[in-house]
């Protein structure tokens, strides 16, 4: 779907939402595409990943919401969204004559290109051969990824907005071992940008700061496995962010 079809959808939504009976209604369509690189030591893979999706939101007695990754019926999809909205009990938390209208278009900064697949599958097959060859390596992986996130939505106020996101990330894992015990180390970071990053981040010293660390860890003493008594401090001592951490995460 290119833009101009993007703006003609998402309008076309907000006009039917409001045919339906919608006091205010918007419809935002995501679509993004991505180059990921992915080099381990049994397998590289390349892939061009695509999604694409639409969200409509109806105000009629209270927010309805309804979303779809492909619409073969935008009606029937702007119906069910008012519908959702006027089955709820009625909220008068919504003026609609305080919205004010709004137009953009923000291009990307950095358009894909063809080989930037190829290139990405070759920097990360380098790179994680490098990283394997580092001492008591057992197993490395190492992901590039770059991506553009297309987003265009219409609200009824009139407003129309189009704007386009490039997303550069990479990660690097590394397994050491001494022949009794492994240990396994991950990090990974990236930017608002295009690959131009990866030319601006040192990704082979970040992937050998990995595999060093995953080294040191073989040496790490480890947390005690049995029962303890935790005390945590109350209001302003961050325990909920312990707890969400230390306690949330482990049981996902």
């Amino acid at each position: 779907m290119n833009t101009e079809q993007s703006k003609d959808l998402v309008q076309k939504a907000v006009e039917l939402m409001r045919d339906a009976g919608a006091k205010y209604a918007d419809a935002r369509v995501t679509q993004a595409s991505a180059f990921v690189a992915v080099a381990s030591k049994t397998k590289v893979v390349g892939e061009n990943p695509s999604t694409h999706g639409i969200c409509l939101r109806a105000f009629s007695n209270g927010w309805g919401y309804y979303s779809v990754n492909a619409v073969t019926d935008i009606r029937q999809a702007a119906e069910n969204a008012v519908n959702a909205a006027k089955k709820l009990p009625k909220n008068p938390g919504f003026e609609e004559e305080k919205g004010i209208k709004q137009d953009f278009f923000e291009p990307a900064v950095k358009k894909f290109v063809e080989t930037d697949l190829t290139d990405l599958v070759n920097t990360a097959t380098k790179l994680n051969k490098d990283f394997l060859a580092q001492k008591n390596v057992l197993d490395a992986q190492t992901a590039l990824t770059t991506s553009l996130e297309q987003v265009t939505l219409a609200n009824s106020f009139g407003s129309l907005m189009h704007k386009e996101i490039n997303r550069t990330r990479y990660g690097v894992m590394a397994v050491a071992g001494d022949g009794v015990k492994q240990r396994e180390y991950y990090h990974s970071d990236g930017a608002v940008s295009g690959t131009e990053y990866f030319d601006k981040a040192d990704l082979h010293e970040s992937g050998l700061k990995v595999a060093n660390r995953a080294r040191e860890l073989l040496n790490a003493v480890q947390c005690p496995k049995d029962l303890k008594t935790v005390i945590l401090l109350g209001e302003g001592g961050g325990s909920g962010l312990l707890a969400h951490e230390a306690v949330g995460h482990a049981v996902e």
